[in-house]
């Protein structure tokens, strides 16, 4: 688990709780990715202003409005293997007292850890951890 923040033109991983098992997805602080691709990128940049949005979106195209417009509408995101093949994600905003997004929450690890029934649990979890920490901060 993740939490990933806005620097530049790019997300960067500020804190991680590493899975306990030996196959594991390898995620470092301060490793740093696109906004237009993978979970915590998305969420983070369905949230920027929109003209943001567009000029980074036109440098990589992967995303669109109407997926970003789900994204906020549904309160996450999930990523099957867009950054590295074998890897799910699955993202949700952290909001500050203000409302803002501030970071975004990521879950994620070897695609066959998502697959099957518990997939929607892992979903809820990393919305409701999300949640939790907004209201923490003062959401």
């Amino acid at each position: 688990v993740s939490p990933y923040v806005v620097q530049g033109d790019e997300r960067i991983c500020v804190e991680r709780v590493e899975s306990t098992l030996p196959l594991r997805r390898v995620i470092n602080v301060g490793d740093r990715h696109l906004l237009t691709r993978g979970a915590a990128g998305r969420v983070l940049l369905a949230y920027l202003p929109k003209e943001r949005r567009e000029s980074l979106m036109a440098k990589d195209p992967f995303t669109t409005e109407e997926a970003l417009g789900e994204l906020r509408h549904g309160g996450y995101t999930v990523s099957l293997g867009e950054r590295e093949e074998g890897v799910t994600s699955i993202a949700a905003p952290i909001q500050d007292a203000r409302c803002e997004v501030i970071a975004a929450l990521a879950m994620s690890g070897p695609s066959v850890r998502f697959e099957g029934p518990g997939f929607s649990d892992k979903i809820a979890k990393v919305k409701k951890t999300a949640e939790l920490i907004s209201k923490a901060l003062g959401r």
